[in-house]
């Protein structure tokens, strides 16, 4: 039977391993009705000849004659489906049995939401006593602020609004691969409220050869590039010099020089300063979300040795004891190398 609710978006390139897993657990899903759009994106292991094992009506299989990469074979997917929702997979993960229920009955309850995800629970493959649960952001405002500074909806969670992507003629964008994601979410929310279903509707697999990983530095770069755009979008008016200390608010790291340092900080001032003024979002969320960051970078920047004493206790956002006795003796080793 022909389907217009929900496509299931799957791109394949040499997943072998774990697809047979993962086709099983869309088709045996509560929810039967619906396509379960597969794109081999030219895949050179078995991935073709697993595809080809299932007899089931609700798999529509489309081969990329050459391995074109996640961001076309995701567009050529959105270019193909005409389904009221568009629910994404990696050929490596696992829905659970409710997913495709949950998440439809969910979209259809909530009209004014454009993009849902879910929690997930991660897992190492072969090792179920490494199973964790993770809890997703909850609440359209507290979601949205997130997503503007990193990933909060896990790209294999996702249910979205066909009619808008098409409408607004929205797609994964070149310009910000590895975080193309994150970039589309923003993109959607634009046009409606996002939000996620608080348990978890997927397992999400650990391994050495995931895309998440082989790709992190790159999609970090593109993550804040596109916090970057969306921030002046919404009147923030960065400049360009101000990249660097953004990229540490949303990825707190060591840092090695106290001006870098100042900068992040006089950056989170501005924000939290202009988050309050427009009323974005809860303005103490604001504030305690760029303290916390803030203070996981001093934690990991001893290097920067003595000065750090002088940051601290010229900033209004910490108190020296908050630091602890190991923090500072690195910190004074260092000063005296």
């Amino acid at each position: 039977m022909k389907d217009t609710t929900v496509t299931v978006l799957m791109p394949v390139y040499n997943g072998a391993e774990f697809l047979r897993e993962t086709i099983d657990s869309i088709l045996s899903q509560t929810y039967e009705v619906f396509e379960f759009l597969i794109i081999n994106d030219g895949s050179t292991d078995d991935s073709e000849e697993i595809i080809l094992s299932y007899d089931d009506p609700r798999i529509v299989y489309l081969k990329n004659e050459s391995n074109i990469g996640i961001i076309d074979t995701l567009n050529r997917g959105l270019d193909h489906s005409r389904s009221k929702y568009i629910i994404r997979m990696d050929a490596d993960d696992l829905a659970l049995p409710h997913r495709i229920a949950v998440q439809v009955a969910y979209m259809e309850d909530n009209p004014d939401v454009v993009l849902s995800g879910s929690g997930k629970i991660n897992f190492v493959n072969g090792n179920s006593t490494q199973d964790m649960v993770i809890k997703p952001i909850v609440g359209e405002q507290l979601l949205y602020f997130n997503s503007i500074f990193n990933t909060s909806i896990p790209h294999p969670s996702a249910i979205f609004r066909n009619d808008i992507v098409q409408k607004y003629h929205l797609r994964y964008d070149h310009h910000f691969y590895g975080a193309e994601d994150k970039a589309l979410w923003l993109d959607l929310a634009a046009y409606g409220k996002i939000n996620n279903v608080p348990e978890p509707l997927i397992r999400y697999r650990n391994h050495a050869n995931q895309i998440s990983y082989t790709k992190l530095e790159e999609g970090r770069t593109s993550s804040v590039a596109k916090t970057f755009e969306t921030l002046n979008k919404l009147g923030f008016s960065l400049e360009e010099n101000q990249i660097k200390a953004l990229s540490l608010l949303c990825y707190p790291h060591n840092c090695d020089d106290i001006h870098m340092l100042e900068s992040a900080q006089r950056l989170a001032d501005k924000l939290t300063d202009k988050f309050r003024e427009i009323g974005m979002c809860d303005a103490a969320y604001v504030e305690d979300f760029f303290t916390k960051r803030i203070k996981r970078i001093i934690v990991w920047s001893s290097p920067v040795g003595i000065s750090l004493f002088r940051f601290i206790y010229k900033n209004k956002r910490f108190k020296l004891r908050e630091f602890g006795y190991v923090f500072y003796k690195k910190a004074l080793l260092r000063a005296k190398k």
